[in-house]
């Protein structure tokens, strides 16, 4: 039904942990409204509809393509840092990978010097040409 979108905007609050009345206040409505929307017994202005959609940080098409039925999961891309724990897996990956890095870096810094060292010993045991006139 077009212009309904309650059980959208139900379901991507509850998963922003945002309180209604705290949205209802954000979209310049009273609670009841916000809650009469989200029960699909009124509309929501398309204005509305994407400020709504810009505080829970998915698209307007999120909203409207929204299927009750399927389960849904907030998609990865809208996803803010705070709201998702770091994977346990990618951490440890990301930690080890930084150590390895680091170990190359410092093998390539003393590959440096032992190269800078090797010239300048050259530079020095060449003979040096005086021409005089």
């Amino acid at each position: 039904m077009k212009g309904y979108h309650g059980p959208a905007i139900y379901h991507y609050r509850k998963l922003r942990k945002v309180n209604q009345k705290w949205l209802a206040q954000f979209l310049s409505m009273t609670r009841q409204n916000l809650s009469d929307i989200e029960r699909n017994k009124c509309k929501i202005s398309e204005q509305r509809l994407v400020i709504v959609a810009q505080r829970l940080e998915v698209t307007v098409a999120d909203i409207k393509q929204f299927n009750a039925e399927a389960p849904t999961m907030m998609p990865a891309d809208y996803m803010s840092t705070a709201a998702k724990p770091p994977d346990h897996a990618f951490v440890t990956v990301s930690a080890a990978l930084l150590h390895g890095i680091k170990a190359y870096l410092e093998i390539l810094q003393k590959a440096y010097v032992l190269i800078l060292g090797e010239e300048a010993e050259r530079e020095n045991s060449r003979p040096i040409i005086v021409i005089g006139l």
